[in-house]
């Protein structure tokens, strides 16, 4: 049980702070997948870019990480009363650090506790996502943003099944649960027998999603 109200905003971001503190808190896993509950995931190519990424990385060793489709360039949406509007009281500056994009993206456990440690000191905005970016930008020498071009497929792509496997996540707009357990049966399901065994594997990292329910 976490002190906040539950709702869309900022609370967004105290949310995924709280949870991710929780999580490294409790849990001694390497590696962190955040996503929403309408991503569909291919665990086992997750799993296996997450963990290459640590090994090259060289593990505790050396920065750590923040993964997932990356933009870069974009500023916040200042239209008052939009969903996403930032005004310039909370985030003066016209671009945004390079942000993941909300819907999936992974975190090595070094990089989790060095946002933690910055969410302490430095000031962050409602949005989740580029919240996690401006701490990570804080820094720089100790946490690595990345941009994995097979981490989110594009939705254009979306009906090639062989493509799907591929990448990691998928995030369906406008889909209902009916849809995304058929599309997840048709596209994902057939290779992910040994998912199970591969996340109870004791020699290999525990990979924990975060269900983000918006």
């Amino acid at each position: 049980m976490f002190d906040f109200i539950e709702g869309y905003g900022f609370n967004l971001t105290v949310k995924l702070l709280a949870t991710l503190d929780w999580l490294v808190t409790t849990y001694q896993t390497e590696l962190l997948l955040k996503t929403d509950d309408d991503v569909l995931i291919n665990i086992k190519f997750a799993h296996h870019i997450m963990q290459t990424r640590n090994w090259i990385l060289g593990g505790q060793n050396k920065p750590g990480f923040l993964l997932g489709r990356i933009f870069r360039g974009l500023g916040p949406n200042r239209e008052p009363g939009h969903k996403w509007e930032v005004p310039k009281e909370e985030y003066p500056n016209s671009t945004y650090p390079p942000f993941p994009s909300g819907p999936s993206f992974a975190l090595s456990r070094l990089a989790v506790k060095v946002l933690l440690r910055q969410a302490e000191k430095v000031q962050v905005i409602s949005r989740d996502d580029v919240a996690l970016a401006i701490l990570a930008a804080s820094a720089p020498e100790e946490v690595n943003v990345i941009h994995q071009h097979n981490w989110m497929l594009p939705l254009e792509r979306f009906q090639l099944p062989r493509t799907f496997r591929q990448f990691a996540v998928l995030h369906p707009d406008n889909m209902d649960l009916s849809e995304m357990f058929l599309k997840w049966q048709q596209f994902i399901a057939p290779s992910q027998e040994n998912a199970s065994s591969l996340l109870s594997a004791r020699k290999r990292p525990i990979l924990a999603a975060l269900l983000n329910m918006r």
